[in-house]
Parts: structure tokens; C-alpha cells; sequence
């Protein structure tokens, strides 16, 4: 039954219209939200790259794209399957036992890579990266 329907039929439906407010409410904040960072990450872009040269932000662009793959490997989607884990397996009453999975799992995967290339920095930097001002 749409709202329209439910507004309609006589005062039968003002139970589902007033189940549905709250998940509008909640959803348009949410959506208003995504849209406020988006503006300000683009803001912030813009000033980066009118405050740097073609040079320095190239090289910032070339590290933060080993950030985001890094972070992509790292996280195996953990941060956004949380909600799922806790809702599929009904762990409401162990809702730490499933964040400190994720969490581990990411401090564990991060430190093994940030261990790593430190330990690899010599050759991963003459091997990959041939400016030295990068």
C-alpha cells in the first residue's frame, strides 16, 4: 500500500504512513549528508590543486593512489559488511565480538603492510619510481 492509498482510506492507514516519516526522515539525512561531503571534498580538491604545482600534485595523486588500494585491500570491505554480519548472523547481543573481528582484522592487515614497506622501501622505490622528487 503507497502512502497515497494509505492517506486515502480513511484514517486506515495512518499507521504505515507514520512507520514510513521516520525512515524518510532518516534516509533524506543521510542523503543530505553523502551530498555535504561530496560538495566539501571537492572544495578541498580544488584548493589543493591551486595550491600545488603540475609536479607536486602529481606526485600527492601517485601516493594517494597507494593509499586507496591499499586501503581497498586492507579493509576486504569489512567497514561496510559490519551491518550485514551483525544483521544476517542476529548477533545483537555480541555486537562487540563482530566489530572487534573487523577491527582486527584491519589493525593486523595494515601493520603487515605498513611492516612490509618500510622493510621494502629501498627496492620498491628503485624499482617503481624513477623521479627523485617523488
Amino acid at each position: 500500500m503507497s502512502v497515497v492509498q494509505a492517506t486515502t482510506n480513511g484514517g486506515a492507514g495512518t499507521e504505515a504512513a507514520s512507520a514510513i516519516d521516520p525512515q524518510l526522515r532518516g534516509s533524506s539525512l543521510l542523503l543530505l549528508a553523502r551530498g555535504l561531503s561530496l560538495g566539501l571534498n571537492m572544495v578541498v580538491e580544488v584548493l589543493i590543486v591551486r595550491a600545488l604545482s603540475k609536479n607536486e600534485y602529481g606526485a600527492l595523486a601517485y601516493a594517494l593512489s597507494f593509499v586507496v588500494s591499499g586501503q581497498a585491500a586492507l579493509t576486504f570491505s569489512l567497514d561496510s559488511a559490519i551491518g550485514r554480519i551483525y544483521h544476517d548472523e542476529k548477533a545483537y547481543d555480541k555486537p562487540s565480538g563482530v566489530i572487534l573481528m573487523a577491527l582486527g582484522v584491519i589493525v593486523s592487515l595494515g601493520a603487515a603492510l605498513v611492516i612490509s614497506t618500510r622493510t621494502l622501501r629501498g627496492v620498491l622505490g628503485s624499482s617503481l619510481i624513477h623521479d627523485p622528487r617523488a
